[in-house]
């Protein structure tokens, strides 16, 4: 989120080592050469974005495109103009003058109710573009209640037979942005590009152990051996699915099946290893690149993607470990065969079934390819649709809908076509049943073929990128700060889309992260949903530390919302609503991503969106509209009890008009203070009388998801009330405490119990009191546990 009298972030890399990770961002040209340079105020994001006019209550508007699979669609405002730009880059295939006709599509106007797609072209540049003029609240005043669908189609003059058309572009007037503005438009996304995760039976989100952040590209087959060994020994406190492979087993990058010397046998026995011990085999592959001293680059110059034919190569990018690579032409029947051959290795071969695909944004590279009919986003779905299942023939005919004959290149099918033309190739890539994480990818392009995808930097050993690299980027450096904003600004995206992978925590306390910077991204990647992977040395890394770790396992799969999305570059208060057998509640994240201590305390819109949880509505208020909120600071393992305002009635004296509100510490407290880099994790239930409550626990961080039963019975004429928590950690076992409330019911004495009685094979002989009515209970699990408690 920029506020108008900001600039855009950009890249503080020169262009020469990073303009290739960006090429799909980027800025759209100018559509006439004598139109001035974009102003100051112009603000442009890649394939969507939202533009309010501040807050969530006032109007806003989502434009973008459902699908980049023809071409890399961006969006444009000028602030200054009030002006929007809808932009597809044909990457100069498309420069024909046609012919265009208007039509109706009224199919996807029944299957996308209330939205606004069009799609629009310029007959002299090529450059599909749209404008919207006027005050936005005006704008989205007139269109709410009356939607238009409006496709435009044209065929070249020089062969009719040729047609073409736009991605669908999305204009989405809302008369309030709310909290979750983009959910309707990328729930239509992940539905227009069949999403593998919105299906049935998605594959599950992956935990695991990643060789690459501690052993980089010199990892070796005793040191995935000797982790594989530890891994098995921390089973039951850690129980991850996958031990993946990354870079640093191949004699180069593109010789796929050429093992180095650190590798003696064939990874056929590596990935036998670890599914003996019961894991799911994972490798590392970049499919679409190639090192310079390849052997494919020796032998098959003509495979490179260069400037122009017979040109320089493109330029690729810098990585570590400080080198230069190719990007090869995934338009070259050549260079299909040769990623499928890799993909088809790896899985049916050496036997992996996970895949991390990455540098996959060098299919989309600007270049003179092969064939030169293909734009860059056919050629980067042509490369997902080879790794997903194979390779055909780079030219298919097919009968159109209208009984026209559409010559077609490779990818002009689109995600549908492109199965359609591959139903029964499944064994000759990596088919249905691997899971495919996407890295360095063109976001977009991937929904419909991965089912997870990095959506952050690379998490890095420190805050901050170290020197030599510019300490102030915020984009695609390693560094935790810029995994942190990217997992947190998209992770509305998970389980739509995909499932989220925010990257590897790195808990040993050899890097530069303080103990709050690792707390704020435990943090984020637990309310984030998506996968949990570590990445250290298992041998030397201590208890304390991997305690840190456990509490994230297993994943909630949901992901939390960011309040302060449309109101802050770097979003600071996270939500995410939960149920379970231990009833309604509500998790809550405060951060401070400044480098200065920062109050602990939320805007009175927050507090108002906070009331509206379904933990909180319909509570019982006292005379000043609050409601008692039971509060648990997870890291700190703190209770306290506090009271939620939302009525406009401060929480103290009856009546007295005041602002929303709500204490996050204990009263009598000096105010919680937020430290630089660090998040406040907080569960929030509301108090119910007469009832046995669960508060949460240290064990699990969703303080809730790991009670799998529960059962409670009122005492009468004096009896005992009684209560049974029955736990599941799915597969892992722990040691920890629980906060239980325990009120007296209206048929007793109306007195607190003084004692209580605790069984149960959970309960580990340790309970008491900490606030009035909430006692702490230890409990010893192994994988489940029942706990039983009369009081």
């Amino acid at each position: 989120a920029l506020e108008a009298h900001h600039s855009q972030p950009d890249i503080a890399v020169p262009d020469l080592m990073s303009a290739a990770f960006h090429r799909g961002g980027r800025a759209p040209p100018r559509a006439d050469p004598a139109e001035r340079p974009p102003a100051a105020g112009c603000r442009h994001s890649h394939m969507f974005g939202v533009v309010s006019e501040g807050g969530r209550h006032r109007p806003a508007l989502l434009t973008g495109f459902l699908t980049q699979q023809l071409q890399f669609g961006s969006t444009v405002w000028n602030t200054a103009a009030r002006m929007l730009k809808l932009h597809c880059d044909c990457d100069g295939v498309l420069l024909q003058t046609v012919a265009v006709r208007f039509q109706l599509d009224s199919c996807m106007l029944s299957r996308l109710d209330h939205w606004m797609l069009l799609r629009l072209r310029d007959r002299t540049t090529g450059c599909f573009c749209g404008c919207v003029a006027g005050p936005l609240d005006a704008f989205a005043a007139a269109w709410l209640d009356h939607w238009m669908l409006l496709r435009l189609s044209g065929w070249t003059a020089a062969d009719p037979r040729k047609t073409f058309s736009t991605e669908w572009a999305v204009l989405h007037p809302m008369a309030e942005a709310g909290v979750e503005p983009l959910t309707p438009y990328l729930e239509a996304v992940a539905q227009a590009n069949e999403s593998r995760v919105a299906g049935p039976a998605p594959l599950p989100v992956p935990t695991g152990w990643n060789s690459w952040y501690h052993f980089f590209h010199l990892v070796s087959e005793k040191a995935m051996e000797d982790n594989l060994v530890q891994l098995a020994q921390y089973r039951t406190n850690l129980p991850v699915r996958v031990v993946q492979l990354d870079d640093g087993y191949a004699e180069a990058w593109g010789d796929w099946t050429t093992l180095n010397a650190r590798f003696t046998q064939s990874l056929t026995v590596l990935a036998a290893r670890i599914a003996s011990e019961g894991y799911l085999p994972g490798l590392w592959m970049a499919p679409i690149a190639a090192d310079k001293h390849a052997a494919v680059i020796r032998d098959h110059p003509d495979w490179i993607l260069r400037r122009t034919r017979g040109g320089v190569p493109v330029n690729s990018g810098f990585t570590h470990p400080g080198k230069w690579f190719y990007a090869l032409d995934i338009t070259h029947p050549e260079v299909q065969e040769h990623v499928r051959l890799a993909i088809h290795t790896a899985v049916h071969v050496w036997g992996f079934r996970y895949l991390k695909c990455d540098f996959l944004y060098c299919a989309a590279l600007p270049g003179a390819r092969h064939d030169p009919r293909v734009t860059r986003a056919q050629a980067m779905q042509l490369a997902l649709r080879i790794i997903r299942h194979g390779s055909f023939s780079s030219c298919a005919r097919v009968l159109g809908a209208e009984g026209k004959v559409l010559l077609l290149g490779a990818a002009d099918l689109g995600i549908r076509g492109l199965r359609e033309m591959t139903r029964g190739a499944e064994g000759e890539a990596a088919g249905s049943g691997v899971f495919i994480l996407g890295c360095s990818c063109p976001l977009g392009s991937a929904v419909g073929w991965v089912d997870g995808m990095r959506v952050s930097a690379d998490a890095g050993l420190s805050w901050k990128p170290e020197f030599p690299l510019p300490h102030w980027d915020k984009m695609n450096l390693p560094a935790a700060r810029n995994a942190v904003r990217n997992s947190v600004t998209r992770a509305s995206i998970h389980g739509r889309w995909w499932w989220n992978d925010p990257d590897c925590v790195l808990l040993r306390e050899t890097t530069n992260l303080t103990r709050h910077e690792l707390q704020a991204v435990l943090t984020v990647v637990a309310l984030t949903g998506g996968a949990v992977f570590i990445s250290d040395d298992l041998k030397v890394l201590g208890g304390a530390r991997m305690r840190m770790l456990e509490v994230l396992l297993p994943p909630t799969h949901r992901a939390a919302t960011a309040l302060d999305l449309l109101l802050s570059e770097e979003p600071e208060v996270l939500t995410l609503e939960l149920s379970g057998a231990a009833g309604t509640w509500t998790l809550l994240a405060l951060c401070n991503w400044s480098d200065r201590p920062a109050a602990c305390k939320l805007a009175p819109a927050d507090i108002r969106h906070l009331a509206s949880h379904e933990a909180f509505r319909g509570q019982s208020e006292d005379a000043t509209g609050a409601v008692e909120v039971h509060a648990l600071d997870f890291w700190g393992a703190e209770y306290f009890a506090t009271r939620l305002c939302s009525a406009g009635r401060a929480a103290g004296e009856a009546g007295t008009p005041g602002p929303p509100s709500i204490l996050l510490n204990p009263q009598g407290q000096p105010p919680r203070v937020l430290p630089p880099h660090s998040a406040q994790l907080f569960a929030l239930r509301a108090s119910t009388a007469g009832r046995a409550s669960y508060l949460g626990s240290d064990v699990h961080f969703s303080c809730g998801m790991e009670v799998s039963k529960w059962e409670d019975s009122v005492g009468h004429d004096g009896g005992a009330s009684c209560l049974s928590a029955h736990f599941n950690l799915a597969g892992r076992s722990t040691e920890g405490r629980v906060w239980l409330h325990l009120p007296p019911s209206s048929h007793q004495s109306g007195q607190e119990a003084a004692e209580i009685a605790v069984t149960g094979n959970a309960y580990a002989g340790m309970k008491k009191q900490v606030a009035p009515m909430v006692w702490i209970v230890h409990i010893s699990l192994r994988d489940t546990g029942a706990l039983h408690v009369k009081y």
